[in-house]
């Protein structure tokens, strides 16, 4: 099913390519996320049902190991970026609530 959906997706975006319609371009839309789906669920039950002796298993399995590796790196780099916002905002809180006013203390 997946191969099919990729072979008449690359025969819809070649003819796409030769004449620009809208009518097609959704056609392609549609049916690049549909084949995006077929391939996710493929690799899901390849993971899932195939044992590491098929020849396709390890493939799906690293790339799973990469895009959940980007997926962590991505959360940690955005945490990092929120922790040091936090630490900078408590900082200038903290200075402004023990800062002295000048010209106060007798």
């Amino acid at each position: 099913m997946l191969q099919s959906k990729r072979l008449i997706l690359a025969t819809l975006e070649r003819r796409l390519r030769m004449r620009e319609l809208e009518s097609m371009r959704a056609r392609v839309d549609r049916l690049r996320a549909e084949t995006e789906k077929a391939h996710e669920q493929y690799c899901s039950s390849l993971l899932r049902w195939g044992t590491p002796e098929t020849p396709d298993y390890w493939p799906v399995a690293y790339a799973r190991l990469v895009e959940t590796a980007e997926r962590l790196s991505a959360k940690l780099r955005g945490a990092a970026v929120e922790l040091r916002r936090r630490v900078a905002s408590q900082r200038f809180s903290s200075s402004i609530t023990t800062a002295t006013p000048v010209g106060l203390s007798r």
